[in-house]
């Protein structure tokens, strides 16, 4: 992967399945359907006898674009719970998702990855990403810097030059290698997305890919 950043992948296509509930993956995209029963529930599921594979709902993400999901879970909350907080000193909804969005912009920057236009990061890399989570709140706007900020991030990953990955870089106080730091600008977007998950659930929102399957 190091040599050769940009050759094909040769898991083009995979599927998962566990107890019922299946997922396939194709050149970027990701279709998944849920079966009768809940993974984390035990016993046998109510309906499991009228239940038919035919019948389940199916939900396609592009991966490419959208590698954690994080923009169908922001899609699914309502406008007003954009600026709820589960508590004083804690970031909100929109505070959180400009917080990822702000993280993909600024761990390439840190590299030496141009950030996209208009979305330039200043010399204090950390007092933009705060002003970015204070001034832009409103729902659409948002979702667009997300979705801009996450093509920037998988394109400055995938353009990087594979010889300077082992190159060593300090990293908020640490040593480490800049493959590393490209590493966490991609688990970071999947740390968020479960306090954001759980953000949905405290007020009765469902993860769209988790939603109840029809009756």
């Amino acid at each position: 992967i190091r040599d050769s950043p940009h050759a094909e992948g040769r898991k083009t296509t995979q599927f998962f399945d566990i107890m019922a509930s299946r997922g396939v993956y194709h050149d970027g995209w990701m279709a998944s359907a849920r079966g009768p029963r809940e993974p984390w529930v035990g016993g046998i599921p109510k309906g499991i006898r009228e239940w038919s594979p035919l019948t389940d709902k199916w939900e396609l993400y592009y991966l490419e674009e959208d590698w954690s999901q994080a923009n169908d879970l922001a899609e699914a909350m309502p406008e007003e719970l954009f600026t709820w907080r589960p508590a004083d000193g804690v970031r909100s909804t929109s505070e959180t998702i400009m917080h990822v969005a702000g993280a993909n912009l600024m761990m390439p920057a840190m590299l030496g990855a141009t950030p996209p236009e208009g979305m330039e990061m200043s010399e204090d890399m950390m007092a933009k990403m705060q002003e970015m989570e204070k001034n832009i709140t409103a729902k659409a706007d948002v979702i667009a810097r997300l979705q801009k900020s996450m093509a920037y991030g998988k394109s400055a990953i995938g353009d990087y030059p594979a010889e300077q990955l082992g190159d060593e870089v300090e990293f908020f106080g640490m040593k480490m290698t800049k493959g590393g730091v490209l590493l966490i600008l991609l688990s970071h977007s999947h740390e968020h997305l479960g306090q954001l998950i759980a953000y949905a659930r405290s007020n009765d929102v469902v993860p769209p890919w988790s939603a109840p399957q029809p009756e």
